[in-house]
């Protein structure tokens, strides 16, 4: 585990062991790091069925998020207790929760939601009030800030070594023109089937894997995938993954683009 060593909550800096004017902080007990051990699925379904998630990591990770607020008087220290608490409870149901680990260069983030109280009791008159929020993430997952991509012809293939530690489901984009049958990763012998569809050259069709998603130039068509020979793939970290697409009417103008974040418990 990591010393954290900035953090952010949708995109306010809340933490920066670096700063001694911050008014905010992190407590050093923070389990931000923990994270649930991977499911083992023993039910086959979800790797044959594409209507069912097939990644083994199903479940959410849920912790504690203690810090401290301090201001130069106690009205001072309420008002940023009371910034902290509308910051966690309110606006967005989802939060970024973004951090960055002592000894690395790239930040990480989650995608949080508060699943109990803002705790940050105000006996008396204090400058320091201690402060404490549980939060889950529904996917356990820490990606990383930075987006990765690679981009190949029709007859080709992408080659792509995700670092991290977890599985990553990637965003698939091809550019038309042709009838994209298949989606395959060779290195684990899974496959997207679609439903043939003739792409025009100015086409885009996209596949979210982690929103369980295929647009058409923006428009959802959840109409194109052949769910029953579906596979819903992920890139594996730390090995070569062989993406290739497969179909008919292709010219040198077809472009498969993959992107991807790096992703850790």
């Amino acid at each position: 585990m990591s010393a954290i060593v900035k953090a952010w909550l949708d995109g306010t800096l809340i933490h920066d062991v670096a700063d001694p004017m911050m008014k905010t902080a992190l407590g050093p007990d923070s389990d931000i790091d923990s994270g649930p051990d991977p499911d083992v699925v023993s039910d086959p379904r979800p790797r044959t069925h594409g209507s069912r998630n097939r990644t083994r990591y199903y479940g959410a990770r849920i912790f504690s998020l203690p810090g401290y607020a301090q201001g130069v008087t106690p009205h001072e220290t309420t008002t940023i207790v009371d910034m902290l608490k509308r910051g966690f409870l309110l606006g967005p149901t989802l939060h970024e929760l973004r951090f960055l680990r002592a000894g690395e260069t790239d930040a990480e983030f989650l995608t949080v939601v508060a699943i109990g109280p803002f705790e940050a009791p105000m006996r008396g008159v204090r400058q320091i009030v201690r402060w404490a929020i549980t939060l889950e993430a529904p996917d356990p997952r820490a990606y990383s800030m930075v987006e990765q991509q690679v981009q190949f012809a029709y007859d080709a293939a992408g080659a792509i070594t995700p670092g991290g530690s977890i599985s990553t489901p990637p965003v698939i984009d091809v550019k038309g023109p042709g009838i994209v049958e298949t989606i395959r990763n060779e290195t684990t012998n899974e496959l997207f089937h679609l439903v043939e569809e003739n792409l025009a050259a100015s086409d885009h069709l996209v596949l979210d894997v982690k929103a369980r998603s295929l647009t058409l130039n923006g428009t959802p068509r959840p109409d194109l995938i052949n769910a029953r020979d579906t596979r819903w793939w992920e890139l594996q970290p730390g090995v070569l993954n062989t993406i290739r697409i497969g179909g008919t009417g292709f010219t040198t103008s077809t472009l498969v683009t993959v992107k991807w974040r790096d992703a850790r418990n």
